[in-house]
């Protein structure tokens, strides 16, 4: 197809304005980040007017279950026969009984655990947090044997769910889900909030601004997104 010298011109305008764009888009987001990171360290937040600085209150934090496979990790044993909690499952199979070795077993020891029913075993067959429920009290965080559960901020709507270390190819066989350290999330976070660190997925809480970028990009379904509005599955 013949285009034009001044089509070609056109469109050579276009995507000049387009690299610009783009160029004052990303220094706008560091400098957002930058701003936002500062405030978070010093505990301060503007007041309803915008004018003045108020001292904040150090927020809760709710639970994260940093897994999502359950059974779309592959077993070793069939849970199905299996019965118990997560900690006497691990007592009475020490060789493990998913091949993910940092897999949510399904057993439910964080479920009892909790007093306000904020965490159920989903359709997946893995813990999950309501956040709405959760008070951040931690039980569930000393009840999990794996040490899939943490405490973070209430805000923080996006996060990988996985806890497998393995190298790429080892942690696609054992999970469909698992992180497999691919690196796209990395390449298009416009914050640089998020790396790969020892073969996993990482985000750094003071940065991340939950655009939803790596939930998009992430081609497994590792980084969810607690409210489903960007998470591919």
């Amino acid at each position: 197809m013949f285009i034009s010298k001044k089509k070609r011109k056109i469109l050579l305008v276009f995507r000049q304005f387009e690299q610009v764009f783009q160029g004052l888009l990303k220094l706008y987001l560091k400098n957002f980040v930058n701003y936002k990171k500062i405030r978070m360290k010093k505990g301060w937040k503007k007041d309803g007017k915008d004018e003045f600085l108020v001292k904040q209150k150090k927020k809760k934090k709710v639970a994260l279950v940093y897994c999502s496979g359950g059974r779309r990790a592959a077993e070793i044993t069939d849970r199905t026969a299996i019965e118990g909690n997560c900690v006497s499952v691990m007592e009475n199979y020490p060789e493990g009984i998913l091949k993910c070795s940092s897999g949510c077993l399904g057993f439910g020891s964080c479920v009892s655990a909790c007093r306000l029913k904020a965490i159920h075993i989903n359709s997946h067959g893995t813990a999950e947090v309501d956040p709405e429920a959760c008070v951040g009290c931690g039980l569930c965080v000393k009840a999990c044997p794996k040490n899939l559960i943490r405490l973070i901020p209430p805000d923080l709507a996006i996060m990988p769910r996985c806890s497998n270390h393995d190298k790429g190819a080892d942690a696609k066989g054992v999970c469909q889900v698992s992180c497999i350290s691919c690196r796209i999330c990395e390449k298009n976070c416009p914050v640089e909030a998020i790396h790969v660190t020892d073969n996993c997925a990482v985000i750094d809480e003071d940065l991340c601004i939950s655009c939803g970028m790596c939930a998009v990009k992430c081609p497994r379904g590792t980084i969810v997104d607690r409210d489903g509005i960007f998470t591919v599955l």
